[in-house]
C-alpha cells in the first residue's frame, strides 16, 4: 500500500522519527475534539458515500501497522476502493467518450476530481484574502517522499477561523490522503493506445467536449504554430519555458550561438517501454533550430537525418519534464514559495511589516503544496504515472532538482545567460519580465526603507534575524543545501522580496500555465516512448486532468489587497505606485502582442503580463 503522509510537528533539528505514531495521536486527538461531526465530515467527502466507521478503522491501521495484517488489510482497502469506485462511474461518467473509455481507473478518479473541483470551485477575490494570524510553534508537517529535508504545512492559516478549524483540517487531511492511498492501489495500464491518425482532430475535439469542457482547463493564453515545426522549437525556446534554460552555448562553433539544455534529466532511471529524458536544442543568432543532441541515442541528429521529428518531439516533451517538476513544482512552490511561508507563519508575527506585505504573495500556499505532496508526490501517484520514471528516477529527480535550486535576481540570471544585447532586446524575459522585476524591486525598496530607515534596525530585528535564517536553511529540516541567501541588510532583504513576489506571480504564470503546450497529442507531454512521436490517450488525458487541478482562477495580483498592508498613508501611496507600475507594464506587453508577428516578436507572449498573474502560487 503506498504510504499515507503522516502528519507530525517536527522540530527545529528535522527530527522526522516516529512519524506513524505522531500521526496516530494526533488523529485520535483530533477525532475526539469533532465527536459526532466524523460522519458528516466523512459522508461529505468528495460527495462520495463514506462513513466515519471506515475512516476510524484505517486510523487504527495507521496505529497498529503490523506486517501480518497488511496482507489482508490491503485487500479490504481494494474492496473499498471498488465499490466507491463504481459509484463514480455511476454518478460523473454516464455516456463517456469512447476514447476516454480506454484510459485506467486511477487515471478516472482524478478526472473525478477534477469534475468535483469544477462543480464545487468559488470565486475568491484579493478582498477575501485574510489579514496574517499571530506566529506559531505548533505547526505540523508532512515529509515530501524521497526528498532530504523538504516538509509541507498540514494546514493553512486562509482555510477557516472557525471552532475545531485545526482539527477538522487534519481529520480532513486523512481523508484524502487515505482516498489517494486508496486509488493509488489501483492498476496502473503502460499499455499504450494512441489515437487514430483518420479523424484525429474530431476524436480530440470530442474528448474535449465531453470530459474537459465547463472550465474544467483553462483556456490559453496564447497558442503555438505546428509543433512538428522547425519554428515551433524556436519560439519554445525563446519566446515561451525555454527561456528558463536558454543561454550562450559552450564548446560550439560556427552559426551555432545558443542552446536550451534539458539534459540533466538523462540517466536518470525510467520504466521499461520508456525512452529516457534529455536534449539539447542548439540555435544561430538568428533563432533558427540546428541540431538537437539526444540522449538516449547519444548522438546529434540534424535536420534531414530521418530520426529528426523524434528529436524535437524528445526535447518538446523533455522541456515540458523539466519544467513541470522543476521549475514549477520543485523551485516556485516547493523551494521559493513553501520556504517564505513557514518561515513567515513561525517566525514573524502577524504585526510584523515584512509579514504583512509577503501575505498577498503568499495566500493558500500552505494548502496547495499540501495538496500537491498528497496527490502529486506519492509511489504510484498521479504525477509519478505521468511521467516515465520509476519511481526511484521520479524521487532522485524530484530530490535532485530540490537541491539543485540557485538563489539569484533575475537580472543575475539574464547576466548569466551571456546572450547578446541585440537578444536581450527580443525575449519577453527581458523585454517584458525585467520591467515587472524593477515595479517589484521599487515598492520593495520603499517599503523596507520606511520601516527600517538605518541599517541598523535590520540587524537589530530579532524576528526578522531568525525569519532570514529559517529561509536559507529552507525551514530547517535539514536540507543538504541552502537557500544560498546572502547576508542579511536592507539590500538583500529587498532583493529577497523581489525575488519571491516575482516568482510567485511572473514566474508562476511562466511555468504553471502551459496548458498550450498540452492541447494536442503531437505538441508535447510528460512521457516518452521508444519510436513514438506523440502521447499515447492515457497519458493525453492525465496531462489534461493535471492542467485542469492547478488551473482553477485564484485573486489576482491586479486586485485590490490594501487591506493586508500597514495601515499607514505613506505605504498607500508605494502601493497605488506599485499599481501604477504594474498597469504600464501590461500597457507595453499588450502593445507589442498586437504587433505580433514582428522581427523581434514573432507569436504572442503573455507570461510576463501582470493582468495574468495570480497574487500567489495558491493553485
Amino acid at each position: 500500500m503506498p504510504a499515507v503522509t503522516s502528519p507530525v510537528k517536527v522540530t527545529n533539528d528535522g527530527d522526522g522519527s516516529n512519524l506513524e505514531q505522531a500521526s496516530a495521536k494526533r488523529i485520535k486527538l483530533s477525532l475526539e475534539a469533532l465527536g459526532t461531526q466524523i460522519d458528516a465530515i466523512a459522508s461529505g467527502f468528495l460527495g462520495l458515500p463514506i462513513k466515519g466507521d471506515l475512516f476510524a478503522m484505517i486510523f487504527k491501521f495507521i496505529a497498529d501497522n503490523r506486517a501480518e495484517e497488511r496482507s489482508s488489510f490491503k485487500k479490504k482497502l481494494q474492496s473499498h476502493t471498488y465499490e466507491l469506485l463504481k459509484t463514480i462511474k455511476r454518478q460523473f461518467e454516464p455516456e463517456p467518450d469512447a476514447n476516454f473509455k480506454l484510459v485506467d481507473d486511477h487515471t478516472k478518479f482524478f478526472h473525478f476530481l477534477l469534475s468535483v473541483q469544477a462543480k464545487t470551485a468559488s470565486d475568491v477575490t484579493a478582498a477575501d484574502i485574510i489579514k496574517p494570524k499571530p506566529k506559531r510553534d505548533d505547526l505540523s508537517f508532512s515529509p515530501v517522499p524521497g526528498v532530504q529535508g523538504l516538509m509541507n504545512t498540514r494546514e493553512d492559516e486562509d482555510q477557516s477561523s472557525e471552532k475545531n478549524f485545526k482539527e477538522e483540517v487534519e481529520v480532513v487531511n486523512t481523508f484524502l490522503e487515505i482516498a489517494i492511498a486508496l486509488f493509488d492501489l489501483l492498476e496502473h495500464n503502460e499499455k499504450p493506445v494512441y489515437f487514430e491518425s483518420k479523424n484525429q482532430k474530431e476524436a480530440i475535439a470530442s474528448l474535449f467536449e465531453k470530459h474537459f469542457a465547463e472550465g474544467r482547463v483553462p483556456e490559453p493564453l496564447e497558442n503555438f504554430d505546428d509543433f512538428e515545426k522547425d519554428d515551433t522549437i524556436s519560439n519554445m525556446a525563446f519566446y515561451g519555458i525555454g527561456q528558463n534554460f536558454l543561454k550562450k552555448a559552450t564548446g560550439k562553433e560556427g552559426k551555432i550561438a545558443y542552446e536550451v539544455d534539458t539534459t540533466v534529466l538523462s540517466g536518470l532511471e525510467t520504466r521499461s517501454g520508456c525512452e529516457m529524458y534529455g536534449a539539447n536544442a542548439f540555435f544561430g543568432e538568428d533563432r533558427k533550430l540546428m541540431e538537437i543532441h539526444v540522449s538516449s541515442m547519444d548522438k546529434i541528429i540534424k535536420p534531414g537525418d530521418k530520426e529528426w521529428m523524434h528529436a524535437k518531439w524528445v526535447w518538446r516533451v523533455s522541456l515540458v519534464t523539466l519544467v513541470t517538476l522543476g521549475n514549477h513544482l520543485m523551485k516556485t512552490h516547493w523551494t521559493v514559495a513553501n520556504t517564505a511561508h513557514i518561515a513567515a507563519r513561525t517566525k514573524l508575527n502577524d504585526d510584523h511589516p515584512i509579514r504583512q506585505v509577503m501575505k498577498v504573495f503568499l495566500y493558500g500556499t500552505g494548502a496547495v503544496n499540501n495538496i500537491a505532496n498528497i496527490l502529486l508526490a506519492q509511489d504510484k501517484g498521479l504525477l509519478h504515472r505521468m511521467t516515465g520514471f520509476t519511481y526511484k528516477g521520479f524521487s532522485s529527480t524530484l530530490s535532485l532538482l530540490f537541491e539543485d535550486f540557485k538563489y539569484e535576481t533575475l537580472p543575475e540570471m539574464v547576466a548569466s545567460k551571456k546572450l547578446s544585447k541585440e537578444m536581450e532586446k527580443q525575449i519577453p524575459l527581458c523585454t517584458d519580465g525585467l520591467p515587472v522585476w524593477d515595479a517589484f524591486l521599487k515598492f520593495f525598496e520603499s517599503y523596507v526603507g520606511f520601516f527600517y530607515p538605518d541599517e541598523s534596525n535590520i540587524t537589530t530585528d530579532v524576528e526578522l534575524r531568525r525569519f532570514w535564517l529559517n529561509v536559507d536553511l529552507k525551514g530547517e529540516f535539514n536540507a543538504r543545501q541552502p537557500y544560498g541567501l546572502p547576508q542579511l541588510s536592507k539590500k538583500a532583504l529587498v532583493e529577497y522580496l523581489t525575488h519571491l513576489a516575482f516568482t510567485v506571480t511572473a514566474g508562476h504564470e511562466l511555468n504553471g500555465t502551459i496548458v498550450q503546450y498540452l492541447m494536442s497529442p503531437k505538441a508535447a507531454a510528460i512521457k516518452l516512448r521508444p519510436g513514438k512521436d506523440e502521447a499515447d490517450i492515457q497519458t493525453f488525458v492525465q496531462d489534461l486532468v493535471l492542467i485542469g487541478l492547478t488551473g482553477a482562477p485564484r485573486p489576482k495580483l491586479n486586485e485590490d489587497w490594501l487591506h493586508l498592508l500597514p495601515n499607514k498613508s505613506e505605504v498607500k501611496t508605494m502601493y497605488a505606485n506599485l499599481k501604477t507600475d504594474l498597469k504600464e507594464v501590461s500597457a507595453k506587453v499588450d502593445k507589442a502582442n498586437e504587433a505580433v508577428p514582428s522581427s523581434g516578436r514573432p507569436k504572442i507572449c503573455q507570461s510576463f503580463n501582470p493582468k495574468h498573474f495570480e497574487t500567489s502560487v495558491s493553485i
